[in-house]
């Protein structure tokens, strides 16, 4: 849930807006979740995660669609209005102009790691036998990964105004 929220705010952040009104939340509870206890706990899970980010992000839930669907999943679309000065646009930057990475990169790169060395895949054996990855480095890289992917770009925002950002990616 916290990934889910953090993905959907992400986008506006990057966009220089820094208030969001209000967030709609798009919710799939798992099918193929035979036990019908675990698939109610895991749910609930996603959907405090996504709620306790709305509360750090200073917004809140205003509705959605929830769904039953052979995967979990969850997502949304976050709205605000603002004026244009309180938007940057995407596309004016300059020559000169500094680029700044508010997260690591290789964060997809980190959770196909992890997924691989779970399921054991080819992957995964490949990496070890070519002494290109441990386990610990592995797990360290994974939750290196979470931790960006559930921290907010708010700051981000709020520094590309107080710096004149032309632009962004």
């Amino acid at each position: 849930g916290r990934v889910g929220c953090a993905n959907v705010l992400s986008d506006m952040y990057a966009l220089g807006i820094v208030h969001i009104d209000n967030v709609l939340m798009i919710l799939a509870s798992s099918l193929e979740m035979k036990d019908e206890k675990v698939r109610n706990q895991v749910t609930s899970q996603m959907i405090h995660g996504f709620n306790d980010m709305c509360v750090l992000a200073d917004t809140h839930v205003t509705g959605g669609q929830s769904v039953l669907n052979p995967w979990p999943i969850i997502g949304g679309v976050a709205q605000s209005v603002c004026a244009t000065k309180d938007f940057i646009d995407p596309v004016n930057g300059q020559i000169g102009d500094v680029l700044v990475l508010t997260k690591p990169l290789g964060t997809q790169v980190a959770v196909n790691v992890k997924e691989w060395k779970m399921k054991q895949q080819q992957n995964w054996s490949w990496l070890k036998q070519h002494n290109i990855i441990t386990d610990k480095s592995a797990d360290k890289a994974f939750n290196i990964a979470v931790g960006s992917m559930i921290r907010l770009n708010r700051n981000g925002a709020i520094l590309m105004h107080k710096y004149q950002a032309h632009g962004n990616i």
